[in-house]
């Protein structure tokens, strides 16, 4: 099968891949993506051709990841960024469908990694991980619309 767009395809274990990439279309934005499962999922999305948008708190880390993406031969662009600060998210993903041309797909994987019993790291936790995804749907949602394909 071809890099069709939207189309799931098989490894030779039988197990669903990720999503296969027609690298002639718009990218995918990650956040929470220089480490861990984040890196390993734009990663994954620049050795399918896609060009990837990611980001982080920590610029260096973001350059890094941004560097080892473009060696894989795709566009690769990224920021640090606070996720519960709405605003900067949703410049964030403007900014990224931009860049990209367009967006086809988001990933939300952040997490504030504030593990006390405290109400005050409650309200970091939920602010980063719960309110950063509703805010990079909401942000993404109508760059992601335009990016399905028009029904005749």
């Amino acid at each position: 099968m071809d890099k069709g767009a939207g189309r799931s395809r098989s490894n030779d274990q039988g197990r669903n891949r990720a999503w296969i990439w027609d690298s002639r279309e718009p990218g995918f934005s990650v956040h929470g993506s220089t480490r861990g499962i984040g890196r390993a999922i734009a990663e994954t999305f620049a050795a399918e051709g896609a060009n990837v948008g990611i980001c982080s708190r920590n610029q260096a880390n973001v350059d890094s990841a941004v560097a080892a993406l473009k060696a894989k031969g795709v566009a690769a662009f990224g920021d640090s960024l606070d996720v519960s600060d709405g605003a900067a998210l949703k410049a964030w993903v403007s900014d990224m469908a931009s860049k990209l041309g367009g967006v086809d797909v988001v990933v939300a994987n952040v997490s504030a990694l504030s593990i006390g019993q405290d109400e005050e790291s409650w309200e970091k936790e939920f602010s980063t991980d719960m309110m950063g995804t509703v805010r990079l749907v909401n942000a993404a949602m109508r760059i992601l619309k335009k990016a399905l394909p028009q029904r005749s």
